[in-house]
C-alpha cells in the first residue's frame, strides 16, 4: 500500500473535491434507475405468475366440471335439450 505525505494530500483536495461530488452525483442516478429497473421486472414477473396461476385454476375448475362451460349463445345451458342417438346397426 502506498502512503502519501500529507502535503501531496492536501494540495489535491481542490482537484478531488468536485470529481468527488460528480462521482457521488452520477452513483445515485445509476442507483435510482436500476431500482426502478428491478421494481418494474419484479412487477411483470408477479404479474406472469398471477396470471399462470388464474389459468391453471380456472383450467382445473372447468374440467372437474365445478365451472360449466358456457354455450355461446346466452341462454343457460342446462335448458337444451338432446335427442338420443342409437349408433347404426343396433337393434331397437
Amino acid at each position: 500500500m502506498v502512503l502519501f505525505p500529507k502535503s501531496i494530500l492536501q494540495n489535491n483536495i481542490p482537484t478531488y473535491f468536485p470529481q468527488s461530488a460528480t462521482f457521488r452525483k452520477t452513483a445515485r442516478k445509476v442507483q435510482r434507475k436500476m431500482w426502478w429497473r428491478n421494481t418494474k421486472m419484479t412487477l411483470i414477473l408477479a404479474g406472469v405468475v398471477i396470471l399462470v396461476i388464474t389459468v391453471l385454476i380456472l383450467i382445473i375448475l372447468f374440467s372437474t366440471g365445478v365451472l360449466p362451460p358456457s354455450s355461446g349463445d346466452g341462454g343457460d345451458a342446462s335448458s337444451t335439450t338432446v335427442a338420443p342417438t342409437t349408433p347404426k346397426g343396433a337393434v331397437v
